[in-house]
């Protein structure tokens, strides 16, 4: 009798901080990151949005192979209509840009490497 209302007691427990980590975890923004690899599974570069207002795209060529990488940032407004294209490759350092990210609609991250094949990633985010 004690052992089945012991195993309640942590059920419920269990149950009730999951609940308090849910709810915490999905009303919180957080950053969004976007990462590509080439056909080894060697990463080439990444993008990334940094959540703080204003947003900051971030993107980042990993690579030393002289081609580079460039990130574009779509919205959902029915067709995806571009907000932005930045490029990194070549020089030292990441490059960035800043959009303002309102909407509570869906956008879209695409980075893709420079070099021959067209590779490319893509994630999406909501605000």
């Amino acid at each position: 009798m004690l052992r089945r209302r012991v195993a309640r007691a942590f059920a419920v427990s269990c149950a009730a901080v999951g609940l308090v980590i849910g709810v915490t975890g999905s009303a919180a923004a957080g950053d969004t990151y976007n990462i590509l690899s080439d056909i080894d599974g060697h990463q080439v570069g990444y993008m990334a949005h940094l959540d703080p207002d204003p947003d900051t795209f971030k993107i980042c060529d990993t690579q030393k192979d002289g081609y580079g990488v460039t990130g574009r940032l779509y919205i959902d407004q029915g067709p995806w209509a571009l907000m932005g294209t930045v490029d990194d490759g070549g020089d030292a350092g990441c490059d960035y840009m800043k959009r303002e990210i309102t909407h509570p609609w869906t956008y879209k991250m695409v980075i893709c490497w420079n070099g021959p094949g067209n590779i490319c990633h893509t994630t999406t985010f909501k605000e």
